[in-house]
């Protein structure tokens, strides 16, 4: 799911979307506290809940780690990873820890998985086996790589989340866990009117997510990504970053890393998604 810097909000409207951007993207995470152990991967602590749950964030992270490492990427910092089960007990820790409003906290109710900081959270009622335990932590370590590489710097939300989708079932087919199977889009019933142009920032996404549902959002943002990473590779996204961190320009980054304005590839998105729709494909691999 999303990542975000806990930060106080300041005024209304912040206030909304801090609670909207907790309960929605970041959503569903449940918490309980037990012993902590240093997996034979550098940089990576894992608090699991039982063997069962360790072994398969283990493999998690370490194909995360491994598939990274063919960009020439790795960790900096120690990342920790932990299961959560446990409602109130998690609801306890954002109130305390994070500073959120008891009322932001109880949103928190839905998602598999939430990166913050140098914390990866798993929610195992939803992550209920290895393969979505697996494609959760593949998931959310992506988000902390794009966070490393440009850090506290707001990027493009499809993008953030798409190439979080992409890299998530490359690791699956990587660690041999899945075979993705690919799902004719029309089945996903997305609505015409949905952009690229407009889940730029993080205010919206909320705000499409409100409108249309975060499944429909995903996978949107997820059929965007697949297809520009089909045509330019991964590595494109990595360069993306990387720019985005020089620059602090989006548009300029996205030129740079893409060989194209970020103009024209929502606008050619945009008419694929009209004339081709019998083509695109969506990897359907925990939703």
């Amino acid at each position: 799911m999303y990542y975000f810097p806990i930060v106080e909000a300041k005024g209304a409207v912040s206030l909304k979307y801090m609670a909207v951007l907790v309960a929605v993207l970041a959503a569903g995470f449940f918490f309980i506290n037990y012993h902590k152990t240093v997996v034979p991967m550098e940089k990576v602590t894992i608090d699991a809940m039982t063997a069962e749950e360790k072994k398969s964030i283990e493999v998690g992270a370490g194909e995360t780690i491994k598939y990274f490492k063919k960009y020439n990427q790795a960790p900096k910092n120690q990342v920790t990873i932990v299961t959560m089960n446990d409602k109130q007990v998690y609801e306890d820790l954002l109130v305390s820890r994070y500073k959120l409003n008891r009322d932001t906290a109880e949103l928190v109710s839905a998602g598999r998985g939430f990166y913050t900081g140098d914390t990866i959270f798993i929610n195992t009622k939803a992550a209920a086996n290895d393969l979505l335990r697996i494609a959760t932590t593949a998931h959310e370590f992506t988000h902390y790589f794009q966070n490393q590489m440009a850090p506290g710097i707001a990027g493009l939300a499809w993008l953030q989340e798409g190439m979080a989708d992409t890299a998530a079932c490359d690791i699956l087919e990587q660690a041999g866990q899945a075979q993705i199977q690919p799902l004719p889009v029309k089945q996903l019933k997305l609505p015409a009117e949905l952009s690229l142009a407009n889940l730029k920032t993080d205010e919206d996404w909320i705000d499409a997510v409100n409108e249309y549902g975060a499944n429909t959002v995903y996978a949107y943002s997820a059929l965007a990504a697949r297809r520009l990473i089909s045509q330019k590779g991964f590595l494109c996204c990595i360069n993306f970053y990387q720019e985005l961190n020089r620059t602090h320009n989006i548009e300029t980054s996205f030129k740079t890393a893409f060989g194209m304005e970020l103009s024209e590839y929502q606008e050619k998105f945009s008419e694929y998604m009209k004339n081709d729709k019998d083509s695109i494909y969506y990897y359907n691999y925990y939703r």
